[in-house]
């Protein structure tokens, strides 16, 4: 069983650290082990402005569910 984690900021100057570690600590109290989450994300992802880096994560994500079919669960720290 594996799960994704998604990481991402606005800005480049937010910090992604804590978030990751937030994220993979929630997965891993339902269950999930740190070698069965893989994490996708990065600094300055706008989802409000669906810049490159945003679209590049989703893309990653749309193929990791759909080709993989261990994956149950996303977690994400925001998704304002």
């Amino acid at each position: 069983m594996k799960a994704i984690a998604i990481i991402r900021t606005s800005t480049d100057r937010q910090e992604v650290e804590s978030q990751k570690k937030e994220v993979i600590e929630l997965a891993k109290l339902d269950g999930y082990t740190e070698d069965n989450i893989i994490v996708i994300g990065e600094a300055g992802a706008s989802a409000i402005k669906e810049d490159d880096k945003y679209k590049e994560n989703l893309g990653k994500m749309k193929e990791l569910i759909l080709s993989d079919s261990s994956i149950k669960a996303v977690y994400a720290w925001a998704i304002d």
